[in-house]
């Protein structure tokens, strides 16, 4: 028995990366993962010679933007599962830039980039709350 068995998990950002790697730990400690991405997918990546995985998950469409698009993810793992344990929200990025400087400010207010005179500060604090 896994530590989370009978448990509801929703991924966001499971079509490749960090997101099928938490999928994947999560349906290995026993939970039902509920997958989403903004691109249709037949299954979370990864699955193959896991069977007991394929059973316990589903890959969904959401794109993260729009949240009319989560709200009727979010309702229809509901009416499906009953309810939902555990939320990983990982979709999501960042504008790339290597330092926080080149973002203009509107995008830093968005984003909640937090500020700093001090530019080095100001680029490690950027890169910590990009990761």
């Amino acid at each position: 028995m896994g530590s989370l068995d009978g448990k509801i998990a929703i991924v966001t950002g499971t079509s490749r990366g960090i997101g099928v790697g938490i999928a994947h730990e999560l349906l290995d400690a026993g939970a039902t993962v509920i997958g989403c991405a903004r691109k249709p997918l037949d299954a979370i990546p990864g699955l193959d010679g896991h069977p007991d995985w394929a059973q316990r998950s589903a890959q969904l469409v959401c794109d993260q933007g729009d949240y009319h698009a989560i709200n009727a993810f979010v309702q229809q793992v509901v009416d499906t599962h009953g309810r939902i344990d555990i939320l990983v929200n990982n979709a999501g990025g960042t504008v790339p830039a290597p330092h926080a400087e080149d973002i203009p400010e509107l995008v830093q207010k968005i984003q909640g980039t937090p500020r700093s005179d001090d530019d080095y500060e100001r680029s490690v604090l950027f890169h910590a709350f990009a990761v």
